[in-house]
């Protein structure tokens, strides 16, 4: 039976890619299910086999995998049977809804949920699947930003300064954490808590560049008038400087002195530092941060309700009224995307501030599934920045779409945002 499967499973395997008049909606379904039908064939038969008179193997592994290729059967034969659905109960509408993306969408479906359920056990398989792909994420998305505000002077504006520092953390997070953990911890490597301690600063120096951040639109929208004041270049790049030298004194130093001094007096003060940094960099930034943002969006709100009052009045007398409220617009945007930042910010944090008090006041006992989920969440959050300025900031999107614009080739398009940038002006500073 398994020679049978592996044969015809082969055969149409074989006519499917090399015959181009088959390359079609209907046929992609059936080389999917043909795909996972032959893996069947290969991998099931001849192990269990194996399994069962030559080889001692673990079967619980064993049962797990071959739970996978049959579920992923099971699924392509059910996508593969919607379609036929949809040909026959919607024929005019089939090639609209029944697309290429679409089928390849319902493809994925078919294999990653099966992948799912049968691996859910397996925490620790899934927690480096989600770690490496967020890790990715951020190191693309990071490094998209900086080179987006390092090579445009559009873009070089005050609120970007700080964006851009916030960015540079994010990405010495995600290319120092992600590698060290998994090479620790599945190579069996001995670490240095120094290496540590230099992880940890960074994730302190992205905590008060967020700050920073929130600092410089608390400025901008409580003291609008005293804001190019209090804001100018000088003090600008001394708050960055204070963003990344602080970490230092307040955690870096400590830390490497309580590690290098190996004593009875240094545990107990290394309990009692851990304390003060979860204070420090984790439950203050967030409560201030939260508060911070009420006040600005309050005050927000307040002036958008009076403006929008002011355009109604003089509405339909010129096209000022339209300008007017564009430049309002940038500006709930720019609060919009601090929000988005904060609350980000606050969710991934949160499960580190649980498991670092349960664990400093043993106050409950944590389990493994939330040490996986707090590590996940850190690394989420340098993830989710390049995310929220790509979708929600105006000058980064434009320039964003810019960029792919001039890589695709697409002229047209590539003089459209050109245009729009021009009139957009040089306010686009958030």
């Amino acid at each position: 039976m398994a020679f049978a499967i592996i044969c015809g499973n082969s055969l149409v395997i074989f006519l499917i890619v090399t015959r181009a008049r088959l390359h079609v909606t209907p046929n992609w379904f059936v080389l999917s299910l043909s795909i996972a039908d032959l893996s069947v064939g290969l991998i099931v038969a001849p192990s269990y086999i194996a399994c069962t008179f030559w080889i001692d193997a673990n079967f619980e592994v064993l049962v797990m995998f071959y739970n996978l290729l049959f579920y992923a059967s099971v699924g392509n034969l059910c996508v593969m049977t919607f379609d036929r659905y949809i040909a026959i109960t919607r024929p005019l509408r089939y090639p609209s809804i029944m697309t290429t993306s679409m089928a390849l969408r319902l493809i994925a479906l078919a294999w990653v949920l099966p992948m799912m359920i049968t691996l859910m056990p397996l925490y620790e398989v899934w927690f480096w699947i989600i770690l490496g792909s967020t890790g990715v994420v951020a190191i693309l998305g990071n490094s998209i930003v900086i080179f987006l505000i390092t090579t445009r002077r559009r873009l070089q504006t005050t609120s970007n300064s700080f964006i851009l520092s916030l960015s540079c953390s994010d990405l010495l997070i995600s290319i120092t954490t992600i590698p060290g953990a998994f090479i620790c911890d599945r190579f069996g490597v001995q670490c240095s808590l120094v290496f540590w301690n230099f992880c940890n600063y960074f994730l302190c120096a992205s905590v008060v560049n967020v700050c920073a951040m929130a600092g410089d639109r608390f400025c901008r929208v409580v003291f609008p008038l005293r804001y190019p004041v209090l804001m100018s270049p000088k003090r600008v790049t001394l708050t960055i400087c204070i963003g990344w030298t602080l970490p230092i004194f307040l955690y870096l130093i400590p830390s490497l002195c309580i590690t290098l001094i190996s004593t009875t007096e240094a545990k107990d003060a290394e309990r009692i530092f851990r304390v003060i940094q979860i204070f420090a960099f984790a439950v203050l930034p967030c409560a201030g941060l939260l508060l911070a943002f009420a006040k600005i969006s309050r005050i927000t709100l307040k002036h958008s309700k009076r403006h929008r009052v002011q355009v109604e009045q003089i509405t339909n007398n010129s096209a000022i009224p339209q300008r007017n409220v564009r430049q309002s617009n940038r500006k709930s945007y720019s609060v919009l995307v601090l929000g988005a930042v904060i609350f980000f910010f606050v969710l991934c944090w949160s499960f580190t501030i649980y498991r670092g008090l349960c664990n400093s006041f043993s106050l409950c006992h944590v389990p493994l599934t939330m040490v996986y989920a707090s590590r996940i969440f850190l690394v989420g959050n340098t993830a989710a920045d390049p995310m929220v300025y790509a979708i929600l900031k105006q000058d980064i999107r434009r320039e964003l779409n810019l960029t792919f614009a001039f890589i695709k080739g697409n002229n047209l398009q590539v003089q459209e945002l050109r245009t729009e940038t021009r009139f957009a002006g040089q306010s686009l500073y958030y």
